[in-house]
């Protein structure tokens, strides 16, 4: 074995050796239950002390990528990065709602919207006329349910897509993840089984893991296996099934409307419920409007999830849930019982905004993010080591393939190194999965980031298929 090493370089020698050894395990050289050498072999061998090694050897364990074994020495561990990272997943998922900063100079990773799109001087001049006209009213608790203008204005958006949809049916959320929270608290019961796509939205799987039971079906360019969900509901009784149905993260995938009625037909015959979370719908660059399937739903199936954080501003946290009309009382209660109401100032300012903004803006953004669309989609093509198998209509995302198979969580950890951020592929994944793909989102980053981004991507990768990072220093 070679160990790479940099004596003269400024980063302590026993974390030279844990980030080598880390990475023979990530891109599988060093295999599962593979043994080490011996502290006092590595040690020899860089003419350093024992306990520089030992430091190392500890903190690979303490990170979960080696056991020890008492007389017989260090072996490797059987890891993913849902093991080695138990307080990564989070972190991660919270870089698609902004809630952290991310320490990187070029952010793939986040599908937070573009704040050089935010409408703020207008939202500016609506607040401070709602000042002057309301004061100290706008401060008071507004209904659980969501003010009433507010709902009946969300009810006329839908109406072309939606029949037999009214204000009454509408809750207003702070964002798509709290009607996610609000269905676990009043409808989703810890014996409930709930079905994700493979791979999905990663705070769908937080969200449900550990609370509920979780089976998965197999993600296709136009939606689910249906022969995979079939047997599967033959065998297994399934309460309720959660599907992003337009520009899926990662994938970009959207659902065709045959596998849309499909599911609501099984949906009917084995008496689940869907849950439909439809955040993207609006960002479409190919000048066809998506549908969705609680559109198509007459039965009455279909729980309906959408927000304003992606199309307009993220820090308004406002969105919507539609429930079928029997846990419309639940939902409410739910409301109540997470926070009392949304705040007022916000959907009175966004009840405006709809009414005589909306329109207009949606034009823009669909014009800005087509542009960094199409760039992305251009690099990806010209790249030696990227591959995408679906081309995305809509949305943020792109699910690409790293070629040469090499491993999504080693390459995560060399781009944040060097600044870059980008999602691995495991964490979209309920169960393990060895994952050689990432997701890039355009959403956050201007074109000069996303050009000089991928130029790092690329010499990231070949200096990884090429070894060249560092010096070899023989280990025998």
């Amino acid at each position: 074995m070679n160990i790479k090493i940099i004596l003269n370089k400024k980063i302590d020698i026993y974390k030279q050796i844990y980030s080598y050894f880390k990475e023979e395990i990530l891109v599988e050289r060093l295999k599962i239950n593979e043994r080490l050498p011996s502290i006092r072999q590595v040690a020899n061998k860089l003419q350093v002390n024992n306990i520089t090694v030992l430091k190392a050897y500890s903190l690979l364990e303490s990170d979960g990528y080696i056991y020890k074994i008492k007389g017989s020495g260090s072996f490797v561990k059987n890891i993913s990065l849902k093991d080695t990272y138990p307080l990564q997943k989070p972190i991660l998922e919270n870089f698609k709602s902004g809630q952290i900063k991310i320490n990187s100079n070029i952010n793939f990773a986040s599908a937070t919207p573009n704040k050089e799109m935010f409408p703020t001087k207008i939202f500016q001049d609506i607040i401070s006329d709602l000042f002057l006209e309301d004061g100290s009213d706008l401060f008071i608790y507004e209904d659980s349910q969501g003010n009433l203008d507010l709902r009946k204005n969300i009810a006329n958006l839908l109406k072309t897509r939606m029949k037999n949809i009214t204000y009454k049916d509408i809750q207003i959320t702070n964002g798509a993840q709290q009607g996610l929270d609000l269905l676990k608290k009043g409808v989703i019961k810890h014996s409930s089984t709930v079905i994700l796509g493979s791979p999905t939205y990663s705070g769908a799987i937080t969200t449900f893991s550990n609370f509920c039971k979780i089976k998965t079906v197999s993600m296709e360019p136009d939606g689910f296996n249906m022969k995979e969900l079939g047997n599967l509901l033959e065998s297994v009784k399934i309460d309720y099934i959660y599907v992003m149905t337009n520009y899926q993260s990662p994938t970009g995938y959207k659902w065709s409307q045959d596998k849309k009625i499909k599911l609501l037909n099984l949906a009917k015959e084995y008496n689940f419920y869907i849950i439909e979370d439809d955040c993207l719908s609006e960002l479409y660059y190919h000048e066809i409007p998506t549908s969705s399937i609680k559109s198509l739903d007459l039965n009455d199936k279909v729980f309906y999830i959408n927000t304003f954080s992606k199309t307009i501003m993220p820090g308004l946290r406002l969105g919507y849930l539609i429930s079928p009309k029997k846990f419309i009382p639940v939902i409410i209660n739910s409301k109540f019982i997470s926070d009392i109401s949304s705040c007022n100032l916000s959907q009175k300012s966004l009840n405006i905004f709809l009414e005589n903004y909306y329109d207009e803006h949606l034009s823009k953004i669909r014009t800005f993010y087509k542009n960094k669309y199409q760039l992305v989609k251009s690099l990806i093509y010209k790249s030696k080591f990227l591959k995408v198998e679906y081309l995305p209509e809509g949305g943020f995302y792109f699910w690409i393939s790293i070629l040469n198979n090499l491993n999504s969580d080693l390459l995560y950890i060399k781009l944040k190194e060097r600044g870059v951020s980008v999602l691995p592929g495991n964490i979209f994944f309920y169960e393990n999965n060895n994952s050689n793909q990432i997701r890039i989102s355009f959403a956050a980053v201007s074109e000069e980031e996303i050009i000089l981004g991928f130029k790092i991507i690329e010499k990231t990768i070949c200096e990884i298929i090429q070894g060249r990072e560092s010096v070899y220093i023989p280990l025998i």
